[in-house]
């Protein structure tokens, strides 16, 4: 599911990688330019270090999502 976080008069930017729900605050937060240690699971999508990932499970079935990949046990 994409988010989408709009900023009036600034150039859209797309991030092609695979991020969760725990990583909506620490991206809102560094978008901000707040300036605090996160403690949580999350990472901003905007780090370049981070490769992004997602777990979720649906129908009894675990999911690991690390785009274009997905490990379904």
């Amino acid at each position: 599911m994409p988010l989408l976080i709009f900023e009036p008069g600034k150039p859209g930017t797309v991030i092609d990688k695979t991020v969760s729900q725990c990583d909506i605050v620490p991206t809102v937060s560094d978008k901000i330019g707040l300036q605090t240690d996160f403690f949580g699971m999350g990472r901003s999508a905007f780090d370049s270090t981070y490769a992004g990932y997602s777990i979720h499970r649906d129908n009894n079935q675990n999911f690991a999502i690390h785009y274009p990949y997905t490990l379904g046990m």
